[in-house]
């Protein structure tokens, strides 16, 4: 979930829309790792759950080129492809860990 500093502003389409879903990946993410960590009160838990994505989005890629997956503002379709899909994904699961928090702060 990085963004490089260091290339060329992005100024295709993909690119531009990789620029602007890589932060709601990443914000997605951080409140699916907060509700874990405030269900499980367990740092070990959400580093473990972190891990697992990592392999599990990571591995496929790994196994059938031998290369990690781009995770940078690349402009290929296919990163795109995968960023939009885990955002998809991290919606509903974003959505109920902001339901977790928020019973363990009426909890607290």
């Amino acid at each position: 979930m990085h963004v490089s500093g260091t290339a060329a502003p992005p100024v295709d389409a993909v690119s531009l829309v990789q620029l602007a879903g890589k932060p709601v990946q990443a914000a997605l993410f951080g409140v699916i790792m907060a509700g874990v960590y405030a269900q499980s009160g367990n740092l070990w838990l959400a580093a473990g759950a972190h891990a697992a994505f990592n392999a599990l989005s990571e591995l496929p890629s790994f196994a059938t080129s031998g290369q990690l997956v781009e995770t940078y503002v690349t402009g290929s379709p296919a990163d795109l492809a995968v960023l939009l899909g885990t955002i998809a994904l991290f919606v509903p699961l974003a959505a109920a860990a902001l339901r977790g928090l928020a019973r363990a702060d009426r909890l607290a």
